[in-house]
């Protein structure tokens, strides 16, 4: 029986997650996926390669979406495969109909996008070809007994980086240095809480990780973490593309071919055969730093130890996370429910107080909309368990909010509530600081003053009233340099009426002039 044809779909988007939602997805359903970030490099992989559909998002780096099905729609191949254009800002119906008519979309769809719509969209796109849904995979063995898997897909920097980090793994001597030790156990403390740790004490070194035969060393600057090395072969750059469905399995080999005869690094091998781009290249190498930090959270037997006199690697790449923000991830990627419950113990009745010296800014985390409004609700009155009862998020995504703000001392957990009125929490804080720093709008034109000759001083300033005629002032002028170029308009004057001599000679007054400016006026 001849095996099933290969269906490739080409997905094209900026955006990380959507790429991987999109991905994932569609490797279910049988596809076999490639991604790419701007428009260049999509028409490049266009042309090297023959895709089945292509899902175009209309905004990208240097060429629009719009640009990009224009010159896929040029070549030969082009005017046959059906691209499937998406958008999260365009989606009135005059952006539908000229992505179908105008640029020979065959469907356009909105973000957030249903999976079901895309399915069916594909389906009606390819027909007999949409393949049939793969299987659920069995999960991968751990990571130390996965080295065979990765190890052919292993380049020489990967090599030499296991034999540097089991070199620096035999030398490592803690000395103190007018430092604080920081050395112990993962049975007994979390990498977490190990983390926040070394950034209290603002710590620069490196910190070497040890279970069995994994070695790993993560290298902090100012308590941040800012690299990691390992000595696992299965951690290397080429599995890691190829999980992330960047490249395909031979042409990883075909790079690795290609390193030894010219002595160069995979990306830039990978860039020449046109498999990978640069903006992907910098993203898989950063996706490599997580996967081999991200890979520690999982560890619940092991040793650690700082050297505080350790030199940092001259990396181009940084891991470009904070702190805080590697806790919460790391947490929410590795921790289940029994380990929450190993590390935080019976918290239903334990209320959860804001710091009163909290470690991050709320802002270090990098919170959603829904874990801001759950630390917002967690203000020292309210329970563990009044917390999941709010449904913000679900009882284990809690369970893992609190132990994260925990760990990074953001949260307490106590046996009392928080006596009198409620605490703002970190979250009000973080928002009253951020709305102090916004712009504030000007203040608003204040009517100008009653006139001098109104005797009567009795309306307010700010009434636009005037109460000795009760008549209404027009508004003010426009200062515009338009309004003070146009011409005024002139304005007659009345006569004054002729002054009338009594009887006796003397010039008579106007009949009660305090009387008709104010009435209510005696004089």
């Amino acid at each position: 029986m001849a095996p099933p044809k290969t269906i490739n779909v080409l997905i094209v988007d900026d955006d990380r997650a959507t790429q991987r939602m999109l991905a994932d997805a569609l490797t279910k359903q049988g596809f076999t996926v490639t991604v790419e970030r701007d428009g260049e490099w999509a028409i490049k992989t266009f042309e090297k390669k023959s895709f089945d559909a292509v899902l175009l998002d209309l905004l990208l780096p240097a060429l629009n979406g719009y640009e990009v099905a224009r010159q896929m729609r040029a070549l030969p191949k082009g005017k046959r495969t059906p691209i499937i254009m998406i958008s999260g800002v365009y989606k009135n119906a005059l952006h539908q109909r000229e992505a179908v008519q105008k640029h020979g979309a065959y469907a356009f769809l909105e973000k957030p996008m249903r999976l079901q719509a895309l399915y069916d969209t594909l389906k009606q796109a390819l027909g007999d070809k949409y393949p049939r849904p793969r299987a659920p995979e069995p999960p991968p063995p751990p990571v130390e007994d996965d080295e065979k898997t990765g190890e052919h897909l292993a380049d020489t920097s990967a090599q030499e980086e296991q034999r540097e980090v089991e070199a620096q793994s035999k030398k490592v001597e803690i000395s103190s240095g007018g430092f604080q030790v920081i050395r112990g156990d993962f049975a007994q403390k979390p990498f977490a809480e190990v983390l926040a740790e070394i950034y209290r004490w603002r710590g620069s070194g490196a910190l070497l990780l040890r279970r069995e035969k994994v070695k790993k060393i993560v290298f902090f600057r100012e308590g941040t973490p800012v690299s990691i090395k390992s000595n696992l072969l299965s951690e290397c750059l080429g599995r890691v593309m190829v999980a992330q469905k960047m490249i395909s399995e031979p042409e990883c080999e075909e790079s690795l071919t290609r390193m030894k005869t010219s002595k160069r690094q995979q990306g830039t091998v990978l860039i020449e055969m046109g498999c990978i781009s640069p903006h992907n290249l910098q993203h898989a190498l950063k996706l490599q730093l997580q996967t081999k930090l991200f890979d520690v959270f999982t560890w619940d037997q092991g040793e650690y130890q700082f050297n505080p006199k350790a030199d940092l690697p001259a990396d181009p790449v940084d891991l470009g996370m904070t702190t805080a923000q590697v806790i919460h991830e790391g947490i929410k990627r590795c921790f289940d429910e029994t380990r929450l419950k190993r590390w935080l113990g019976d918290v239903d009745q334990s209320y959860v107080h804001p710091s009163t010296q909290p470690l991050y800014a709320l802002q270090d985390a990098q919170l959603g909309d829904e874990e801001q409004a759950l630390l917002s609700a967690a203000e020292g009155h309210k329970t563990v368990a009044t917390l999941r009862a709010m449904a913000i998020l679900s009882p284990l995504d809690t369970d893992r909010l609190l132990f994260a703000m925990k760990c990074a001392q953001m949260v307490e957990l106590k046996d009392k509530a928080a006596e009198g009125k409620a605490h703002p929490s970190i979250a009000e804080i973080a928002r009253a600081a951020t709305e102090a720093q916004a712009p504030r709008p000007p203040p608003l034109p204040q009517p100008p003053p009653c006139r001098p000759s109104c005797r009567c001083r009795r309306r307010p300033p700010a009434s636009p009233t005037c109460h000795c005629r009760g008549k209404t002032r027009a508004p003010p002028r426009a200062s515009t340099p338009a309004a003070r170029l146009r011409p005024r308009p002139t304005r007659r004057r009345r006569a004054k009426p002729a002054r009338r001599r009594s009887e006796t000679g003397k010039i008579a007054s106007s009949p009660d002039r305090a009387a008709r400016c104010c009435p209510s006026s005696r004089w």
